[in-house]
């Protein structure tokens, strides 16, 4: 029985992986990920859609929120929101395959380049209603010190030279990008004995 359940599931899981054929290369193009580690991903990426077999073929935002608060160790339900927006380009229920890739490479690979343009994308959909007075003073006083043009915004060029200036500064409003230890734990499954 459990070579039959194995077999059933390795025909689905081809089944899914030639649905998504042409998509696979070219995600692999844009984020030269090892082999292991694409089909690892890829492999984590079909389970989490197994689980509810999305007629879509996306898996739920929800469970990107779980394996960013399970994996990497980011609670943070709102900027779990702001990191799918972010990496997708607006407000959806689901995360397609190349959402998940590109977050996934930017976690484990990113440039530093990459990693303040994906940060300043999680911060800028965030929005800006939060009425807490110790919040508002603490993003005034980030304002004057970022604010490198002075026009009473942070635009990217003023935040990626602030990022370069001091490094701290990439997660100024909350974490975005997974610790070190984290993205050391996850990739840790990946390796073979």
């Amino acid at each position: 029985m459990a070579l039959y359940e194995t077999t059933s599931e390795q025909n689905i899981q081809s089944r899914f992986r030639f649905r998504h054929a042409n998509e696979i290369k070219l995600i692999q193009k844009q984020y030269p990920l090892s082999p292991t580690q694409f089909d690892a991903l890829f492999l984590i990426y079909f389970k989490l859609w197994e689980q509810h077999q999305n007629p879509s073929n996306y898996i739920l935002r929800s469970q990107f929120s779980d394996v960013l608060y399970k994996c990497f160790n980011m609670p943070d339900d709102f900027l779990a929101d702001q990191i799918q927006m972010a990496l997708d380009k607006g407000a959806s229920t689901n995360v397609a395959l190349k959402t998940w890739m590109k977050a996934m490479y930017i976690f484990l690979k990113g440039t530093l380049d990459q990693k303040m343009e994906y940060c300043f994308a999680v911060y800028d959909a965030a929005d800006d209603e939060d009425g807490d007075e110790g919040l508002n003073e603490f993003a005034d006083v980030i304002i004057k010190k970022m604010d490198i043009d002075l026009d009473g915004a942070i635009s990217f060029a003023d935040y990626s030279e602030s990022v370069r200036r001091e490094p701290l500064l990439l997660e100024f409003l909350g974490q975005c990008i997974p610790e070190r230890e984290s993205i050391a734990a996850f990739l840790v499954t990946f390796s073979r004995p």
